[in-house]
């Protein structure tokens, strides 16, 4: 192994710490619909506070997110399901 490998710096969500919290943290944020940037910056809290690491850059949870699902197409039932249905009023 040559030095550049060994000073990899160790992405924590690749870590079975870090997989688990950032799971935990997708139960309570759902990062989708309108305010999806919030609720990763709310993931990104929580996975520092489960962790207890500082610096974990948003771009690596979206990343993360990206390799797991497929966020287009739950933004598309996102918006199939928030638009507005008629509603007939009987007078």
């Amino acid at each position: 192994m040559s030095n550049e490998e060994s000073e990899k710096p160790v992405r924590i969500l690749d870590t079975v710490l870090g997989e688990m919290s950032f799971f935990r943290s997708i139960t309570r944020h759902r990062p989708v619909g309108l305010h999806r940037f919030f609720h990763v910056l709310a993931m990104q809290q929580a996975i520092q506070r489960d962790t207890g690491i500082d610096a974990i850059p948003a771009d690596q949870i979206w990343s993360k997110l990206e390799a797991c699902y497929d966020l287009e197409a739950l933004e598309g039932l996102v918006r199939a399901l928030q638009r507005p249905y008629l509603v007939i009023l009987c007078v």
